[in-house]
């Protein structure tokens, strides 16, 4: 079964916590809302999931593979693959 775990997700600025100690499965086929007030950790843990930020600690599942952990070797880094890319707009559409 296709699924998605954040085991004890904590992303830190600084001295400010973001994203304090998540746990949470999610899988396929769920439907599932992030709910609470502006700055709580809603972009910030979404963001994680996505590659976008690294969490400072914890660990992040993808089918039982891991995605991040401070403490295991990741079997697939979330920053595999990434590259700038860079398209000029004209007129006459992208290049």
């Amino acid at each position: 079964m296709s699924k998605i775990s954040l085991k004890n997700l904590t992303k830190k600025y600084g001295s400010v916590t973001a994203v304090d100690g998540i746990n949470l499965d999610v899988v396929k086929g769920e439907f599932l809302t992030l709910l609470g007030p502006s700055g709580c950790g809603k972009t910030t843990t979404l963001r994680m999931i996505a590659g976008l930020e690294e969490p400072t600690s914890g660990e992040l599942y993808s089918n039982d593979k891991v995605l991040f952990s401070k403490k295991r070797v990741c079997t697939f880094p979330l920053r595999c693959g990434i590259s700038d890319l860079c398209f000029k707009v004209t007129p006459s559409g992208l290049i």
